[in-house]
């Protein structure tokens, strides 16, 4: 009987020094995750980025004291990092092709990051080629550059078999539309957002974007008649038309007393789309009789030629 209490005291011993060790290595790795991304998110800060996590710490279940003395570093991973210029000694400096590299190395010791957002950075379309390290993460590319940018749309490119890249965002001036048909390559993409004047050559490209789910025309001038290429695109089921607004035109023929002549043929009908800020400019077509609603005759036209895609607006103000 001793021998065997003294056995299973033994075991027990034994049982508890594994589960303390075990449980002190899982901390000893927890703590370094947590140094590492401090480490990366000053590096970052120090380059001129910003981070966003994926919470706030008022949001979680640790006590404040602990919080205040570890930080949100040991607590909530980093989901975001914002990459823009540098002030430098009363100087604006671009991001540039150096600042991007050192900037990918960090994001790289965080692999809880599944976004980067590219502000007013200057960034050029070769540059991006640097972030293909970064491909087995990222769900979301999001690009708000200046009209005298030199991000043409030509990078797209380089996002060609991203496996996870579900969400992609390009405010510029300066798109190539040709550039669009490299979207196709990119597997999982189901969210797009683009602005700026768009030809029939873009909305063939967006139809063969096979996953593409959900697309926002920001700002855009276009023809609405070319929506119909739409109607090829296997999943897409939403349109949002954001600061974007219908400037239709019947252009004749008028009677004498002038009138549109009816019946009014819908191929009469110009279905013209513009920026808001741009609604109400004068224009060469002739203004559209008041007893003709153009907009009846553009709702009939979508629902012969795009009746699977549903269009929404939104405005607000910057």
């Amino acid at each position: 009987m001793r021998l065997f209490r003294t056995f299973r005291l033994r075991y027990s011993l034994a049982t508890f020094l594994v589960v303390l060790t075990f449980f002190a290595l899982v901390v000893g790795l927890y703590a370094a995750s947590a140094r590492q991304q401090r480490l990366a998110v000053a590096k970052l800060e120090s380059l001129g980025a910003s981070v966003g996590y994926q919470s706030r710490l008022q949001d979680t279940i640790y006590p404040e004291w602990l919080t205040n003395r570890l930080g949100i570093d040991y607590f909530i991973p980093v989901h975001s990092v914002q990459l823009r210029k540098r002030r430098d000694s009363r100087k604006v400096v671009p991001l540039g092709a150096d600042r991007l590299a050192q900037s990918v190395a960090l994001i790289q010791r965080l692999p809880r990051v599944k976004s980067i957002r590219f502000t007013g950075t200057g960034i050029r379309d070769e540059d991006l080629a640097l972030l293909a390290p970064l491909a087995p993460q990222i769900e979301e590319l999001y690009f708000s550059e200046s009209r005298n940018s030199e991000l043409t749309g030509s990078c797209l490119q380089h996002f060609a078999n991203w496996p996870r890249l579900k969400r992609l965002t390009l405010f510029n001036g300066q798109l190539d539309t040709k550039s669009l048909g490299h979207l196709a390559g990119i597997p999982s993409l189901a969210s797009l957002t683009i602005t700026g004047t768009l030809d029939k050559e873009t909305f063939s490209s967006l139809a063969e974007v096979r996953n593409l789910t959900s697309l926002t025309l920001h700002s855009s001038t276009f023809n609405g008649r070319w929506l119909a290429a739409l109607s090829n695109s296997p999943r897409l089921k939403s349109l949002e038309l954001r600061n974007t607004t219908n400037s239709f035109r019947y252009r004749g023929p008028y009677t004498t007393e002038g009138d549109p002549i009816e019946p009014v043929q819908t191929e009469h009908i110009e279905f013209l789309f513009v920026p808001w800020s741009l609604h109400g400019v004068a224009r060469d077509a002739p203004p559209a009789n008041k007893k003709l609603d153009v907009h009846a005759h553009f709702e009939r036209w979508r629902q012969q030629n795009v009746s699977n895609l549903r269009i929404g607006y939104s405005f607000f103000r910057s």
